[in-house]
């Protein structure tokens, strides 16, 4: 008697394990409808970062050191009150009044900002741990790749960008962040822009959409043109931002902030203008460490002689595709670069593009409105750097404009960018851009120089409170 009790005792737990696992109507409801988000323009994957088609110039093992051996999570667990006391709020909602407060609020509490151990960490050492912030983006549950296909230039033809979807759920309606990843910027390593990903994704709570960079490894596996700048990436993001309005995650959308970092933040201002001009979707647009001026910058980073040679070197590793669509590109003595520092590959591929690369690679849209004489510009450029000089053509007058720097930038000096912007010496209308102007930091890696709570209250500059 008591052998076959015990036998329905173990029998009733079993079921009712069972049952308090079975999924409910409402955790299915809030699945993500992956299939909603597909158009004509956007196939979207059943992979996840690093998995299935991979396109990356980083060895499967060193991927692994950066994610998994050397990550590490950037928010302390510390004393509540303290903390509480330290956080940065905002006594008005205007974007100016805000950037004074947190300038002001730096100078008055250093101790709240600041991370204690950076002052004994070393350059290279901030660079690797800002590559390798803990946020796990490997759930194909809620994160995705995508492949944007966006009218080229050439009749018949598409231009094929690379994104990655993060998305809590298919209930509640957030705001969305697309973010413009920086110099090589791939989709499937997304290591330097990794940080800000978490900050949107579980800090703010809010739905992402990353895009590479068009120097990245995945874009230029694809056959795409070789370009990259601005003009290019610009016009490709404001064609992504009207494609969303047409696919199934336009109802989970409540607002579009528009998020770039370093060279990808030189499309932005383009994309923004052009917003600006027709339906205005984007509620704010936020630059870290911009490239404003882009052939000056990559002419004032070959004139110091050993940054330029490392850096040239670095290029020429991360361009593989280059070199094996276009041997021409691939001078036979780059080797000599590593004796006496002189860059060689990257001034070769300028040289290419001054010649070649006269127009956009992607199709101008003409039913939208055109800031005057933008379009007229973009058909009658007699080179590369004429090109994405659209500077003239550039007015800022509505949508708020943050743009964050930090003083040690050897990629992208603020002089000759962002800081001729604050003189007003920089061509384009900028009545809605406010600069906070950072004192610690290396090419806007925050996490090795700022407590996270501190970078969480600097973006709430521009994006409001996190979502309850």
């Amino acid at each position: 008697m008591n052998c076959r009790a015990n036998i329905l005792t173990t029998i009733l737990v079993l079921v009712g394990v069972f049952l308090v696992n079975w999924p409910s109507n409402a955790s299915s409801d809030a699945a993500v409808k992956w299939d909603q988000f597909q158009t004509a323009m956007t196939i979207v994957q059943s992979a996840s970062s690093a998995q299935g088609d991979v396109y990356s110039t980083y060895p499967l093992w060193l991927q692994g050191i950066y994610t998994y051996f050397l990550n590490w999570e950037p928010r302390v667990i510390g004393d509540i009150s303290k903390i509480s006391q330290c956080r940065l709020s905002f006594s008005s909602q205007t974007l100016s009044a805000r950037v004074s407060e947190a300038s002001q609020f730096l100078k008055n509490n250093p101790d709240c900002a600041y991370l204690p151990e950076a002052a004994d960490m070393g350059d290279l050492r901030k660079v690797v741990r800002a590559l390798s912030v803990e946020f796990d983006i490997s759930d194909p549950e809620h994160f995705r790749k995508a492949i944007f296909k966006i009218p080229s230039s050439q009749p018949g033809k598409n231009v094929h960008v690379r994104g990655l979807f993060g998305v809590h759920d298919s209930q509640k309606p957030r705001p969305l962040v697309i973010l413009r990843m920086g110099v090589h910027g791939n989709v499937d390593e997304f290591l330097a822009e990794r940080f800000l990903a978490k900050i949107i994704y579980e800090d703010f709570g809010f739905n992402f959409l990353a895009l590479e960079n068009l120097t990245s490894h995945g874009y230029l596996a694809l056959d795409n043109p070789i370009t990259f700048g601005g003009v290019d990436e610009g016009l490709q993001t404001y064609f992504i931002l009207q494609n969303l309005k047409q696919s199934g995650i336009k109802n989970l959308i409540t607002d579009i902030h528009l998020l770039g970092i370093s060279l990808g933040a030189n499309g932005i201002f383009l994309t923004q203008t052009l917003d600006e001009e027709n339906q205005r979707q984007l509620k704010s647009v936020m630059a870290l460490c911009p490239v404003i001026n882009l052939v000056k910058t990559l002419t004032q980073n070959q004139d110091s002689q050993l940054a330029a040679g490392i850096i040239d070197l670095w290029n020429y590793r991360r361009l593989q595709a280059v070199r094996e669509r276009m041997t021409e590109l691939d001078p036979v003595d780059w080797w000599q670069t590593i004796l006496d520092f002189k860059p060689r590959y990257v001034p070769g591929i300028m040289r290419y593009l001054e010649k070649n690369q006269l127009r956009p690679s992607v199709e101008m849209p003409i039913n939208i409105q055109w800031p005057k004489g933008l379009r007229d510009h973009f058909q009658s450029a007699k080179s590369f750097s004429d090109l994405n000089n659209f500077w003239p053509y550039y007015k800022n007058k509505k949508t708020p404009i943050l743009i964050m720097t930090t003083p040690n930038d050897p990629l992208v000096p603020t002089a000759i960018n962002t800081s001729l912007i604050g003189q007003r010496r920089q061509p384009g209308v900028f009545e809605k851009t406010e600069i906070l102007e950072l004192d610690r930091g290396i090419h806007c890696g925050f996490v090795t120089d700022y407590r996270w709570e501190f970078i969480i209250d600097l973006f709430k500059i521009q994006w409001g409170e996190t979502l309850p």
